[in-house]
């Protein structure tokens, strides 16, 4: 019984500065990781801006295949969500908090009943390569227990940041230059027409990034029905005017020209575009690129001391079921001015 005792009492004193150790262990956890990756950091930020990309490089994807992902409307940029749920590695949400386009994504990292993590990549660019630092912070509180985890996990997260960071590598690194990748086209210089009045029936919406083309193609659908039910005929290319835009989220009405003033059929509404003069610049290349035709028109607006007076509108001239090339894509731009 002695012996016991003593025993008890040994294990006892064990535990005891084991707890005493917890309580002078880091209330902080940081594990920081970085790569060189021979890429641009153009070429890089996607693949980590873009939730729906880590399927590809996340080492916890590996390590739990049959994870049930979850994605939010929005999957780039901030704002963007998904939540996991997989038997090898529990319950949780990612929430993109900050993006600088090419510079860095922060991140909070939610786990089922812990708590809020902070995580961050970070991209430097190094004479053309890109240095790509993940960091993951986590307050581990008072109680001992949680530190002493935190430290002895830390070398597995160390781990796996090294295994995504160099699937990452591998990815960016195999992937076309991002010039080479993006640019498919060709901007015209700007000029001013003058426009004749215009009717068309719309459908307001909003949409993020990586929604736009499919809610463009719904409100289409829709608007072809309210053409039909009027008996109106359509003579023109499609547009979007876009009232509102971000990294993130877009406010357009997506219209069809008709012959004549239609009447509004629920969310379909009529609408007209007065006669008047507009900035308009011609490109040639895929839906992602004409930011590059609205900086060109801006760019003349201020030159030539233009005032614009309503929301700018894109036509989508080229029907891309039928013209497979994207280089041959037409889309005119314009900015209605005085």
């Amino acid at each position: 019984m002695k012996t016991l005792k003593k025993i008890g009492l040994g294990l006892l004193a064990i535990l005891a500065l084991f707890i005493i150790i917890g309580f002078f262990l880091p209330g902080k956890s940081l594990v920081t990781r970085s790569i060189v990756i021979n890429a641009s950091p153009e070429t890089v930020f996607p693949l980590v801006n873009n939730l729906k990309n880590w399927e590809q490089w996340s080492p916890w994807q590996a390590m739990d295949p049959t994870v049930k992902l979850t994605y939010g409307e929005i999957v780039e940029g901030v704002g963007a969500t998904y939540t996991w749920d997989g038997p090898e590695t529990g319950k949780g949400k990612v929430t993109i908090t900050a993006s600088e386009p090419n510079k860095q994504m922060l991140n909070d990292v939610e786990f089922d009943g812990m708590g809020v993590s902070k995580a961050a990549y970070l991209l430097e660019n190094e004479n053309g390569a890109t240095k790509l630092s993940w960091t993951f912070e986590s307050e581990n509180g008072m109680n001992p227990f949680t530190r002493w985890i935190s430290v002895l996990i830390k070398g597995m997260l160390e781990d796996q940041f090294d295994q995504g960071l160099n699937k990452i590598k591998e990815l960016a690194e195999k992937a076309p230059k991002a010039a080479e990748q993006n640019w498919k086209g060709r901007v015209e210089e700007a000029k001013v027409e003058q426009l004749t009045e215009k009717f068309y029936l719309a459908y307001h919406d909003t949409a993020s990034v990586s929604t736009v083309s499919e809610k463009l193609g719904m409100a289409y659908g829709e608007i072809g029905k309210a053409i039909g039910a009027q008996k109106l005929e359509e003579i023109g290319a499609p547009f979007a005017i876009y009232y509102s835009e971000s990294n993130t989220m877009f406010e357009f009405d997506a219209a069809l020209p008709v012959s004549k003033a239609g009447k509004d059929a629920g969310k379909v509404k009529a609408g007209k575009i007065a006669a008047g003069n507009a900035v308009v610049v011609s490109f040639y290349g895929d839906y992602s690129q004409t930011p590059l035709a609205h900086e060109t028109a801006d760019n003349f607006i201020v030159k030539e001391k233009k005032q614009i007076i309503g929301a700018p509108w894109e036509e989508y001239v080229t029907d891309p079921q039928a013209e497979k090339d994207t280089a041959k894509w037409l889309t005119k731009v314009y900015y209605p001015i005085k």
